[in-house]
């Protein structure tokens, strides 16, 4: 039998798509109250693992500026107004992610990409609908994220935000490509179903009447998606990078 294996593991960063903290790379607004940090986390999306919630949530978020500005309302009544202006701008940033977190998790809970989760061929449909819908919500987040963020953290250096701005554009055509690859790589299962298998070390197996410029397509599939997985890691470093001290 031809093999492909699939080196390493493919990482679909929960810090790059779950929790809207890291959606937007962290606020880097002077007049955030402080969050507890966290550990960040990472899923497989090959394996199939499930990701666990990697930062402080949208929610928790607003309600750390409602409780500020509460906190300051006798005190500093325009100061209270400004968190309060932050709590609704990122009530509508969760608003835009939510949908893309949600598919994220229902996607790995079926299993991600990995074959061993594929047991019928009418599985497949589904998957491909929410890579689809994975697409769509990208596109829709790379148009009306960066104005929302751009006001969240009017505060920021100019060109402090330019960059954060760029990096989070850079992120979603990322994104973009790892999916349409996804996509790419769910085809050639489904085009070859019944003829591959896979074995104890998640190496996937073709029979021999699988065409070799098929192989060669899926392996160009799996290498983009290990590639943009990569390039997602280092994106999100440099954009924590630029909010350290």
């Amino acid at each position: 039998m031809r093999s492909t294996r699939i080196n390493g593991r493919t990482t679909l960063l929960a810090a790059g798509v779950l929790g809207t903290l890291t959606i937007l790379g962290g606020c880097d607004s002077k007049d955030t109250p402080t969050p507890e940090p966290k550990k960040s986390a990472g899923s497989s999306i090959l394996d199939g693992e499930n990701p666990a919630q990697s930062n402080e949530s949208a929610g928790d978020l607003v309600a750390r500026y409602e409780q500020a500005a509460a906190d300051v309302a006798e005190s500093s009544p325009e100061e209270a107004r400004a968190y309060l202006a932050s709590a609704e701008t990122l009530k509508e940033i969760q608003a835009i992610v939510s949908p893309y977190e949600s598919t994220i998790k229902d996607f790995m809970s079926l299993g991600g990409l990995d074959a061993k989760t594929i047991t019928d061929e009418t599985q497949f449909e589904r998957r491909v609908s929410m890579v689809n819908g994975l697409i769509s919500s990208n596109e829709r987040m790379a148009t009306e994220l960066p104005p929302l963020i751009a006001r969240l953290e009017a505060s920021a250096e100019p060109a402090k935000l330019a960059m954060k701005l760029e990096l989070l554009d850079r992120l979603r055509q990322a994104d973009h490509s790892m999916y349409q690859s996804m996509l790419g790589y769910l085809s050639v299962l489904q085009q070859t179903w019944g003829k591959y298998g896979v074995d104890d070390q998640g190496s996937i197996q073709f029979s021999p009447d699988v065409e070799p410029a098929l192989i060669a397509e899926f392996n160009e599939y799996a290498g983009n998606i290990q590639a943009m997985s990569g390039e997602q890691a280092k994106l999100q470093e440099a954009i924590a990078a630029l909010d350290r001290p």
